[in-house]
């Protein structure tokens, strides 16, 4: 088979560096940067903490911390006892609050669950305090009322991945055809 050919091409393509300080790759940058480089086994990049090994503790924690800092500033303006209506409250949620939070949405697809609902949680208590809510009313029915979608739906409706899909494909020629996705007028028409 074709397939039997390339087996010994992936083994070396594909094997773990057992001792990745030794790696010939590392030493070139080093030589070129002049300086040694420090081994480390997280990375901040665009926003998003690395790890080794992909579970996201570190971005989580960094998230939880960076998101309480910002509530606990915006406590005095949006909480039960502001005088700013309801809707101003959530527009300052919607504004400042939710996109820390949403900023690299998209890494959520490989993460537990339990990482998630962690996020989720913080996000309930949060729209829970704005408005003064008490416990006993169901968080579905907060996320309801003031509009809030959960972020935990995020993840597993919408994923960055299947939205560029749906915006990449283009209309089959028989949707075209049989009328059921007609192109717009020309101005010529």
């Amino acid at each position: 088979m074709k397939a039997s050919v390339f087996v010994s091409s992936l083994e070396n393509s594909f094997t773990e560096n057992q001792d990745p300080h030794d790696d010939p790759a590392i030493e070139k940058v080093e030589r070129t940067v002049s300086r040694t480089i420090a081994w480390s086994t997280n990375i901040k990049y665009l926003g998003i903490t690395l790890d080794h090994n992909l579970r996201y503790n570190t971005h989580l924690k960094n998230l939880k911390t960076n998101y309480w800092k910002k509530y606990f500033l915006l406590i005095k303006i949006i909480g039960k006892r502001s005088k700013l209506s309801l809707q101003n409250k959530i527009i300052i949620y919607k504004i400042d609050l939710r996109p820390s939070v949403l900023y690299g949405c998209q890494i959520w697809a490989n993460m537990a669950r339990d990482k998630i609902l962690q996020i989720q949680c913080m996000q309930n208590m949060s729209i829970r305090r704005i408005p003064g809510i008490p416990r006993f009313i169901p968080i579905s029915v907060i996320h309801e009322e003031l509009k809030i979608e959960p972020v935990a739906s995020r993840s597993y409706n919408r994923t960055f991945i299947q939205q560029e899909r749906r915006i990449a494909t283009p209309p089959s020629t028989v949707e075209i055809d049989s009328g059921t996705n007609p192109l717009p007028p020309t101005a010529l028409l």
